[in-house]
């Protein structure tokens, strides 16, 4: 499912993001990433690099989206 892409992560998630996109561990857009949380509260990414994992708590206003 795809939504209207109004719901932003905290600072700490969008850098997270960054750092594994720019690693290579993450290959999702950001747009794809906040879907697939939304759809499955949960999702990671692992490499040899390292492990990101996002999930609702990375959304600023979370207790919106419950």
């Amino acid at each position: 499912m795809s939504y209207i892409n109004e719901y932003k992560f905290t600072a700490e998630a969008n850098a997270a993001y960054e750092k594994g996109y720019n690693d290579g561990t993450i290959t999702d857009s950001l747009s794809d990433v906040k879907n697939i949380v939304l759809d499955q509260e949960v999702v990671s990414y692992s490499s040899e690099v390292g492990t990101y994992t996002f999930d609702y708590l990375d959304f600023e206003h979370f207790d919106e989206l419950r």
